[in-house]
């Protein structure tokens, strides 16, 4: 029986240490919706060269969005460690996109960080 869009929820997965983006593309790989909180920052080094970097800005943790069902499955994945999760009920898609959102309007609004302190 497919799930309908409505029965997936966002969970929040907890990885190795920097381990979140390959984690997140290997759930990609795999079919599953994953994402990790990031923001890309211009780095100004001693010498003058610049680079752009991804920074994880909530480290261990890939947000899932899936079934209960597939939760189990993930869990199972041996890059997945555990995930976070309320007992007493379940979190709202809308805190999720609240949360989101506010991450993704952060890293906009980020600017240019020196390597050299």
């Amino acid at each position: 029986m497919l799930e309908s869009r409505n029965d997936r929820q966002w969970y929040a997965a907890f990885v190795g240490t920097n381990s979140e983006k390959a984690c997140r593309d290997r759930l990609v790989k795999m079919g599953h919706e994953a994402w990790v909180a990031s923001q890309r920052e211009e780095r100004l080094w001693c010498n003058g060269r610049r680079n752009h970097v991804e920074r994880v800005v909530i480290p261990l943790i890939v947000f899932v969005h899936a079934t209960e069902e597939e939760r189990h499955r993930i869990v199972s994945y041996p890059f997945i460690k555990h995930f976070l999760i309320d007992m007493a009920g379940k979190t709202s898609n809308s805190t999720w996109f609240r949360f989101r959102r506010t991450v993704e309007v952060d890293s906009i609004a980020q600017g240019i960080s020196s390597s050299c302190e």
